[in-house]
């Protein structure tokens, strides 16, 4: 690469790079968003020998008996919501359609939110059943956490942007799965024409590197495996005069 070039491509690397700093301070998306439905099934059962669970349905309130507690079918990371007259809330486990052992959950281990509790099932636990001990009224209400995203739309987007940019140049791009993202992809188009001229072992890992970046700011990131969090800066000193950036620390120097 001459010097002349090597001067174009790496002034156009840092004037597309401005845009990326000029962002450099925004935080992580927060984790997917969900929604609520009805579990795929429930049913009313006892600790009695010989007594089979009788089945409840799932949509609306499960109204129980004396002495009945409600087991709901759940794995490993679900994210469950009870309303209603909430006694107790549980995990078990267990062979058959209700669970032979219940471990029953403290306050503590609950979040509570308007008109009940919600819990996950750790990603790392056996328990196969939400077991619920309703209240006087014998009413509750059971919601399964369902993503409001589904990450399989955003596999297949990056597997065609990625055919895109190492492979297919002047391919028209593909469309983003959420809007968010569509500012980030329209960068993407405007750097490739600023490094038209360079050759395409550079260009393509370039973009695909730029974008990674600024996608991690738009992407639903999913649940276990991702969560929304805040950063704190301690040490330093706090300068005066800076205005604070959105979704930013505070101004801090570093003293050695």
């Amino acid at each position: 690469m001459t010097t002349a070039r090597a001067t174009r491509t790496f002034a156009a690397a840092a004037l597309v790079g401005c845009a990326l700093a000029g962002r450099a301070h925004a935080s992580p998306s927060p984790a997917a968003a969900l929604g609520w439905g009805a579990p795929a099934a429930a049913r009313a059962f006892r600790f009695q020998k010989d007594e089979r669970p009788r089945d409840l349905g799932p949509d609306g309130e499960l109204a129980t008996l004396p002495g009945e507690l409600i087991a709901v079918p759940v794995e490993p990371g679900d994210r469950l919501r009870v309303e209603g007259d909430v006694r107790a809330v549980g995990l078990g486990t267990g062979a058959a359609a209700t669970p032979d052992v219940v471990t029953w959950l403290l306050d503590d281990e609950l979040t509570k939110v308007a008109g009940g509790v919600e819990l996950a099932v750790p990603a790392w636990s056996s328990s196969d059943t939400l077991v619920v001990r309703a209240g006087a009224t014998g009413k509750v209400r059971v919601l399964v956490g369902l993503r409001a995203s589904v990450p399989l739309g955003w596999l297949r987007f990056e597997q065609t942007l990625f055919a895109r940019v190492m492979g297919r140049p002047g391919a028209p791009w593909p469309t983003p799965p959420v809007e968010a993202a569509e500012p980030p992809v329209r960068w993407l188009a405007a750097a490739e024409q600023a490094l038209a001229a360079e050759p395409a072992a550079f260009r393509g890992p370039w973009l695909l590197a730029r974008w990674v970046e600024q996608s991690l700011r738009v992407r639903p990131l999913m649940e276990p495996y991702f969560v929304a969090t805040s950063v704190r800066v301690s040490g330093g000193s706090r300068p005066a005069g800076l205005e604070r950036l959105a979704d930013a620390t505070e101004w801090a120097t570093a003293r050695s």
